[in-house]
């Protein structure tokens, strides 16, 4: 039995498919709504996982994911597809997926992703385990210290390198903007919140200064932040899905960001991409050094980290060997 419900829906164009994982996620505790075709499963709401077959009559899944999100659905989805390529996963990501199932896929496989999916919010978790608060002081020590935690609790939410950068890249420009412009002749603080829920991640960055020029922009000016009026903040709107500014000269700015949060690992045929990983699992260690000693493993996209830590690992114990062998990975 999982530990959590969930309501799944299953959109799957075989019904005898749709009712063996359907059975599979019942004996595992959660609720399950089955449809046959993408009109069918525009009608049903409430989910916390769709389960999507690209290969509906009626719909394409990737066409049917774009449509669910547009009516606002907030269910984690997760397409099945035969032997989907890296441009069809690329494109899955973009759209939101949780996650792409090559078929024929087991049960037990289904079952694994459906529960890997599952947003956040409907995991048993402290408050503290979704929500990152601290208040720092508007000066360089205030900055420094602000980036360091906030990218911390990023590693420990499972944000990958590149999402980190994204959203960090992002709350610093925020932050310089409160310490050049909230507070231009006094000392002060600024508040930094981040809090995870599902798919979405909200940071959210206050001061109480009474500049007159508060975090650099006042209220109703984003058109200048897109037309470049404010180049900080407009790079900050290239990083974020969304940014929001509440404002008045006087009394201090909230700024409020929000990044989709996903991760995705895929195949395209002998590649394995894992770019994304900030280190390998034993398991994954021995897979690519066997891949790269040529025993008919797939080839690997490393990080220049990993790829590191792989040319260390394959030289062996001999420290100056395994410098060498690092520097040219």
């Amino acid at each position: 039995m999982s530990a959590v419900t969930l309501r799944v829906l299953l959109a799957l164009a075989e019904p005898a498919i749709g009712l063996a994982v359907g059975a599979a996620l019942r004996r595992r505790g959660h609720q399950v709504t089955t449809v046959s075709s993408g009109a069918d499963a525009l009608q049903v709401a409430g989910h916390d996982v769709i389960v999507i077959d690209a290969a509906l009559a009626d719909r394409p899944g990737l066409e049917l994911a774009l449509e669910l999100q547009r009516r606002g659905s907030r269910a984690a989805l997760v397409l099945l597809a035969d032997s989907p390529s890296f441009d069809d996963c690329r494109a899955a990501l973009h759209v939101g997926l949780r996650d792409v199932l090559s078929k024929p896929c087991g049960l037990d496989e289904v079952v694994a992703s459906v529960e890997r999916a599952a947003p956040k919010a409907a995991l048993p978790s402290r408050e503290s385990a979704a929500v990152f608060t601290r208040r720092y002081g508007a000066n360089a020590d205030g900055l420094d210290a602000g980036m360091r935690e906030l990218l911390a609790q990023l590693v420990r939410w499972s944000f990958g390198p590149s999402t980190r950068a994204r959203i960090a890249g992002a709350t610093h420009e925020l932050v310089d903007n409160v310490l050049r412009h909230a507070y231009p002749k006094r000392e002060g603080s600024y508040d930094l919140r981040a809090e995870l829920d599902g798919r979405e991640l909200v940071v959210t960055v206050t001061d109480q200064g009474s500049g007159l020029d508060p975090i650099g922009i006042a209220v109703g000016s984003l058109a200048d932040v897109h037309d470049g009026a404010h180049s900080g903040l407009a790079r900050v709107a290239a990083l974020a899905e969304d940014l929001r500014i509440e404002a008045a000269l006087g009394r201090g700015t909230r700024v409020t960001l929000r990044f989709a949060a996903y991760r995705v690992q895929f195949d395209e045929e002998e590649a394995i991409d894992l770019s994304e990983l900030d280190y390998l699992t034993p398991e994954m260690s021995a897979r690519v050094l066997a891949g790269l000693r040529g025993e008919d493993e797939p080839s690997y996209n490393l990080s220049p980290a990993l790829a590191v830590s792989v040319g260390r690992m394959l030289a062996g114990p001999t420290v100056k060997k395994s410098l060498q062998v690092a520097l040219w990975s």
